[in-house]
């Protein structure tokens, strides 16, 4: 199994951080997966064979055992992989003094231009390359093996950088992530507890084991009661710790485990501006709303609010009314909106 956590220079030792990558480190083998992933998926395109009679088809495997383990500079052979596929099935963009520039190697000519009015374009062959390792994660004649455990990896690496990028200090750039890299290596990685934790979750075999296995509860009603006032309880106590509950609506409506948008809990952690009588004790949680990804789920901010607008002003109450009056609706969706302001990180107001 390939494993983020592994030293891949072979002989080469760090000591006690023998078994740990810094974030550039990261960042170079997340850049070398992509460019392996992005040949796998193009394989009849790319060879491992240079034989003249018998073009071998591309492996993954051998690609990586090749350019990271075998390399004596990964900066080096990264750079030259680069460069060899943004020149072969790169999109160039000119710039009117003549020069150009390849905004991606995995955008071709038809994907540029049907992002080409989009502020997300930067974004669109990452978006693309992701949807067709996916797919061919589930072919019977797609990825190998390893070829979906680099993709695994890949993700991992992709999370893990994100996470990065929570930035609550006054640091700007590299250092920033300098910052919490040696953080997170001082408070979690040294600690036995921790790291095992997740060592055991990703690769643990009985761990897997019982990850597969299935339990089933009978839930009561008392059982539901009973959750619903610990809910009402968790409410109240995060309301009075003044935390900011992140709500996207698409989003939750999708992956979640309600299928309409007049359930969603939004309205049951905040319904201040309504007259509500189903939730008579809201605890009026701070709360804003978002996109969540708004090119995976294809929606934006307004579409959200727009939404929940018509959510409301589509409910019903036993005469056929409609249940809230449009102005009090718009006021509920305008308060939202100033929580939401409120709750933006400071560093990232003009």
């Amino acid at each position: 199994m390939v494993s983020c956590g592994n030293n891949f220079h072979y002989r080469i030792s760090r000591g006690k951080e023998d078994n740990s990558l810094t974030l550039y480190e990261q960042l170079e083998l997340a850049a070398l997966i992509r460019t392996i992933l992005f040949r796998a998926v193009h394989h009849d395109e790319f060879s491992t064979g240079l034989n003249s009679e018998h073009l071998e088809k591309f492996s993954g495997e051998r690609a990586f055992r090749e350019e990271y383990i075998g390399a004596f500079s990964l900066k080096k052979s990264l750079c030259d992989v680069v460069d060899c596929l943004k020149a072969v099935k790169g999109c160039y963009l000119d710039y009117p003094d003549g020069t150009a520039f390849c905004l991606d190697y995995v955008m071709d000519e038809q994907l540029l231009q049907h992002c080409a009015g989009s502020h997300a374009r930067v974004l669109a062959g990452e978006r693309y390359l992701l949807y067709q390792c996916t797919l061919e994660s589930i072919k019977p004649d797609g990825f190998s093996s390893f070829e979906m455990e680099l993709f695994y990896l890949y993700l991992l690496l992709k999370t893990n950088f994100k996470s990065e990028m929570i930035q609550a200090n006054g640091q700007t750039g590299f250092q920033n992530f300098l910052y919490y890299q040696n953080r997170k290596l001082v408070q979690y990685r040294k600690r036995e507890c921790v790291s095992g934790l997740y060592y055991y979750y990703h690769y643990g075999a009985a761990e897997g084991i019982c990850g597969q296995q299935v339990i089933t509860y009978e839930v009561t009603k008392g059982y539901i009661r009973l959750m619903v006032q610990a809910q009402d309880a968790l409410g109240r106590y995060i309301e009075g710790k003044r935390i900011v509950i992140e709500c996207n609506p698409s989003s939750n409506v999708l992956i979640g485990t309600f299928q309409r948008y007049e359930h969603h809990p939004v309205f049951r952690f905040n319904n201040r501006k309504l007259k509500d009588t189903k939730h008579e004790d809201c605890p009026q949680l701070q709360v804003c709303i978002n996109t969540d990804d708004l090119g995976v789920f294809d929606t934006s901010l307004e579409f959200e609010y727009a939404l929940l607008e018509q959510t409301l002003l589509e409910q019903r109450d036993e005469t056929v009314h409609s249940e809230y009056n449009a102005g009090d609706v718009i006021e509920y969706l305008d308060d939202l909106r100033k929580m939401g302001l409120r709750a933006v990180f400071p560093g990232n107001l003009d």
